[in-house]
């Protein structure tokens, strides 16, 4: 079976030298797209079919800012190097009105972002790309960036440019912002390492006075202790801990590590737990954290049929004990799950990648799934199956949705919608109970 990791492997792969500096901004102008019912009857309205100039392929899920329009980014689209796009949503029956509100030109402002947006307090977005910056034998080793409101446009600023060296190469993952505004994520190469080859980086970037800082945390220097983090951003918790999977692990199916701060130099990485095939393989799926410290997460491939699993983890009496929730069956039931689920009033919400229907998708289009516990037990329930390659609906999704104060869920599929096929923005009303 394919490790799900290729799937990235085609992203661009690259290296680049520190400059702090303020980029100019490219629009796309917006595209009006009607709001499609798969059908009649279906819960499910497709908000967006991207068809190239507004974007192309969203590997991350959509943000949902305070005014309930979506923002997010797709790693190809606009002049081919990929976009930071804006879905407003509109009233009642309305279209959605969807323009790229920023286009990367892979040049020094950053190319090809796979991961999704945060925002602070103040109507700012800062998030990664994978490649551009400079150097890496002009392909870039990535940036991180901020998008800030700029009158009726968007400025952006490229807040940091990755060397390749210590600090480490390929940024893949969504940022995580602690409450003074620092930025922490990874980087999926590089780092260095004494007398053995570095395999990414934990990093946080100070926005202190004004002035970018990057301080690498945590460089993974060999597989039994994790390598190549995820592509999910690491999770704070109210300690200042973070927590994150990666590859890698005494039985290379993966690691949940901690990060605890030092008083000086690097954090202190601790290996929560070591994955088994039957246990489900974590590799980029990353963490959702409760109010209780518990994680959640899922295993991509692996579990009881090796198609996947969810599961969680519980610190208890010093240690931490793992606990499979639900392992998919694949056909109508799912399989894959590239992204950790949605904790919502007690229940997780995710997708899975195949399984469902639709027979021209490869290994079917993928699901939209819940749990649900009730007295420690886990019921599964598929809420939707995405429709054929045939259909204007998406399919082969990789972030788990997002959910509103009024119960829809919103999330992106890599492919399918429209035409061109490049994915969509998705709504999901969830049924009454």
């Amino acid at each position: 079976m394919m490790r799900p990791y290729r799937i990235f492997a085609f992203a661009a792969i690259s290296l680049a030298a520190v400059i702090v500096s303020a980029c100019g901004r490219t629009a796309v102008p917006a595209t009006k797209t009607e709001s499609h019912t798969a059908a009649s009857s279906s819960p499910e309205t497709i908000l967006q079919a991207f068809s190239g100039p507004e974007g192309a392929e969203p590997y991350a899920g959509a943000l949902i800012e305070r005014s309930g329009n979506l923002f997010g980014t797709t790693q190809f689209g606009g002049t081919g190097n990929g976009v930071v796009f804006e879905v407003v949503r509109g009233a009642a029956d309305a279209p959605s009105t969807t323009s790229a509100i920023y286009t990367f030109r892979g040049s020094t402002d950053g190319a090809a972002p796979y991961a999704g947006l945060v925002a602070d307090g103040t109507g700012n977005f800062y998030g990664t790309t994978s490649s551009g910056g400079t150097g890496c034998l002009g392909v870039g080793c990535g940036t991180v960036f901020e998008l800030s409101p700029n009158g009726a446009s968007w400025k952006e600023t490229v807040l940091y440019r990755f060397t390749g060296a210590a600090d480490g190469s390929r940024p893949i993952s969504t940022l995580a912002i602690d409450g003074s505004g620092n930025l922490f994520g990874t980087a999926n190469d590089g780092g260095h390492c004494s007398g053995q080859t570095a395999y990414g980086t934990v990093f946080e970037l100070s926005l202190a006075g004004g002035k970018a800082k990057l301080n690498v945390l945590h460089t993974f220097c060999g597989t039994s202790s994790g390598f190549r983090p995820a592509y999910a951003a690491p999770v704070i918790d109210k300690n200042g801990d973070l927590f994150g999977t990666a590859d890698g692990g005494t039985q290379s199916y993966g690691v949940v590590y901690e990060l605890t701060p030092s008083a000086q130099g690097p954090w202190k990485e601790t290996i929560l737990h070591d994955f088994s095939r039957a246990e489900g393989s974590p590799l980029i799926t990353g963490l959702t954290m409760d109010s209780s410290g518990n994680l959640f997460g899922t295993g991509a491939l692996g579990g009881t049929h090796d198609l996947g699993d969810v599961w969680e983890l519980s610190p208890a009496a010093g240690s931490w004990k793992l606990s499979v929730l639900y392992n998919f069956q694949g056909g109508l039931d799912g399989s894959g799950p590239f992204s950790a689920p949605q904790l919502v009033n007690g229940k997780l919400y995710g997708t899975t990648y195949n399984g469902g229907t639709g027979g021209p998708c490869f290994h079917q289009c993928g699901t939209i799934y819940e749990l649900s516990n009730t007295n420690g037990q886990w019921t599964e329930t598929v809420l939707y199956r995405f429709q054929s390659q045939s259909r204007s609906d998406g399919y082969n999704p990789i972030a788990a949705p997002l959910i509103n104060g009024a119960g829809n869920l919103f999330g992106t599929t890599t492919k399918g919608g429209g035409l061109k096929k490049t994915g969509t923005v998705y709504q999901f009303s969830l049924p009454a109970h």
